[in-house]
């Protein structure tokens, strides 16, 4: 989890980085940390593994508190999408499968859609 969070302090669109809870024992690692990103978007990150799950949310809002997007690999998804990971995009009810993502990935696909909204602007 050190690795992590020390990745995340050194990413240029990560603005602040608030460790809300850290857990590293030989048994469970856990981290949730809230990050505030250069377009004063939030990034939640809910990361847990134990030696018989794997569980994580990558929850992206707005400012305001509207969801943007949100990666997760909650098991109730899998029956009706017939995917364990997957993807909401703005209506927390649907989701998309996907793959499973670690932070730097998300991090990369938040930066290229900040990127393209400042094109725009």
């Amino acid at each position: 989890m050190r690795n992590i969070i020390a990745s995340l302090y050194k990413n240029p669109i990560v603005h602040t980085v608030d460790i809300i809870d850290i857990i590293e024992e030989p048994e469970i690692q856990l981290l949730y940390a809230k990050l505030t990103l250069i377009d004063k978007t939030l990034l939640y990150i809910r990361e847990v593994i134990t030696s018989k799950d794997d569980k994580y949310s990558y929850h992206w809002q707005t400012e305001s508190g509207r969801m943007i997007r949100r990666w997760d690999n909650a098991p109730h998804w899998q029956q009706k999408i017939g995917a364990l990971h997957h993807v909401h995009t703005e209506m927390p009810e649907v989701a998309e499968p996907s793959s499973r993502v670690t932070i730097e990935e998300i991090l990369e696909t938040i930066a290229e859609i900040i990127k393209k909204k400042r094109r725009k602007n």
